[in-house]
């Protein structure tokens, strides 16, 4: 009958330093062919690394709606110390504009997921990073409609974007 207490959590080597989720549900259409679309509309996720040897897992997922052209594209995370997160700054898990592509004359609905661990090797520590979930596209007749409500082709879909940072004891 006690009442919780919460406390870090610390198993071994690493512990939990900080937890950060977005869920956004703004449809974004991108055009043509690009390795960069901000698909987050100014949300994003932070987290300051305490040293080299800390590691951030980042996850997410995007529903995604072709139309009925050859066409596909990507999602991935955009890395910066701002938060103005733009197409200069660091990709992480990025796979290329063609990796999830279809050839397809009818209609191509999915649902992309991203899921990377990421050392912070090359990450200054005590400095604060942003992150986002972007997207990256390839050619087809039709725009590529990212976070788009797949059960009724509106645009109240959704994309959820989360990261755990994990600093090393």
């Amino acid at each position: 009958g006690a009442n919780p207490s919460w406390g870090t959590l610390s198993s071994g080597e690493y512990s939990v330093h900080k937890v950060d989720v977005y869920s956004h549900t703004t449809q974004v259409i991108a055009s043509g062919q690009s390795d960069y679309h901000d698909i987050a509309n100014g949300n994003y996720l932070s987290f300051t690394p305490t040293s080299t040897n800390d590691y951030v897992h980042f996850s997410g997922f995007c529903n995604v709606y072709d139309g009925a052209s050859s066409s596909g594209g990507a999602i991935y995370t955009m890395l910066g110390t701002s938060t103005s997160i733009g197409s200069g700054d660091t990709k992480i898990g990025y796979t290329g504009t063609h990796s999830n592509y279809t050839g397809s004359s009818s209609d191509f609905y999915r649902v992309l997921q991203h899921n990377i661990v990421y050392k912070c090797t090359n990450l200054t520590p005590n400095t604060t990073y942003y992150a986002e979930l972007a997207g990256a596209t390839h050619g087809g007749s039709t725009n590529t409609q990212f976070t788009h409500n797949v059960n009724n082709s509106t645009s109240d879909g959704r994309h959820v974007y989360q990261l755990i940072h994990y600093k090393k004891n």
